[in-house]
């Protein structure tokens, strides 16, 4: 994160954990789904940003 958004703070945002991923093949095409699942997180609030999982 670039320092005037860091604002002095933390400049990263570490997020551990796993995803699940599908792939389905359907008449139009692959769709695939996503998940990810957070199992730890640090400076997951950083300054002028909301964090959203």
């Amino acid at each position: 994160m670039p320092e005037e958004l860091a604002g002095g703070g933390p400049d990263r945002w570490l997020v551990v954990g796993f995803y699940d991923n599908e792939a389905i093949r359907t008449p139009h095409g692959w769709r695939l789904s996503i998940k990810l699942t957070a199992t730890h997180q640090e400076n997951a609030r950083l300054p002028g940003l909301t964090a959203v999982i």
